[in-house]
Order: C-alpha cells, then structure tokens, then sequence
C-alpha cells in the first residue's frame, strides 16, 4: 500500500485516489449499515438482497460484511460472534478492536431506511466501478 503523511500525521493511502481524487463512496452509510445488522441481525437477509461485500469502499466494512454474512448463514450474527470471528482471523485490530466493532451501534437508532441506504452504497460502488472501466 503506498501511503503519504497529510498535514494532521494520518496516512492517506494514495492507491486509492483517482487522479487526487477520492472515488466514489459513502463509508458513513456502509458503517450504519454494518450497525443496523450488528444491532438487529433479522436484517442481514434484506441487505443481502443488495448488497456484495465488494459493494463497500473501506476495506474494513467489505471484510467486516465478510464476517457477518459468513456468520449469518450459521446463526445469527451479533456483535461478540463477530469479535470472536475478527479474533480467530486476525482482523480485530483492523476493525479497531471490540470498541471499533462495537462503535458502529451507537449511531444506529432504527432498521426502516436500510434499504435505501444499501441503494446508496450500490450506487456509489458503480460508479466507482464506471469510474474504473473508463480509466479516469
């Protein structure tokens, strides 16, 4: 991963800009998305009508949509299932530990808008995706 230091010390990967500019995303909604089946696991099916973990931008929330889609499928998916999935894989720290995992539910008030926040997503990953086919 290339990165470079912005004025503030945190690192930008520079790998994922487009000509000095951020793709498409909309990593606020991926993370309430991600929250929104953390916090009421009978939604994961909805979302999964939708969306494709490659739908998310981060990194972190395609893998963490990984997690909670495979645990889904064995039972439901709540947020010590998928702390002990991140632990037993090697990606707790990625996803900030289990107040990084946790810290997607505080956000969350209700389930009702889910399906237009995975439209938004979808929209956003094709346009990325556009946005690759072009070359710009």
């Amino acid at each position: 991963m290339l990165t470079m230091e912005a004025r503030d010390n945190k690192k930008i990967d520079v790998s994922t800009l487009i000509y000095g500019k951020v793709p498409p995303n909309a990593k606020e909604l991926e993370e309430q998305v991600l929250g929104v089946m953390l916090l009421f696991p009978e939604t994961v099916v909805t979302v999964k009508q939708f969306l494709h973990p490659s739908d998310f931008y981060a990194e972190k929330n395609l893998k963490l949509c990984k997690a909670i889609y495979e645990i889904s499928e064995k039972t439901s998916a709540d947020i010590m299932l998928v702390f002990e999935w991140a632990v037993n894989n090697d990606c707790i720290e990625e996803f900030g530990g289990a107040f990084g995992i946790t810290q997607l539910t505080t956000k969350v008030t209700e389930a009702k808008n889910i399906e237009a926040y995975c439209g938004v997503i979808k929209q956003k990953s094709i346009q990325r995706k556009l946005v690759q086919f072009s070359g710009f």
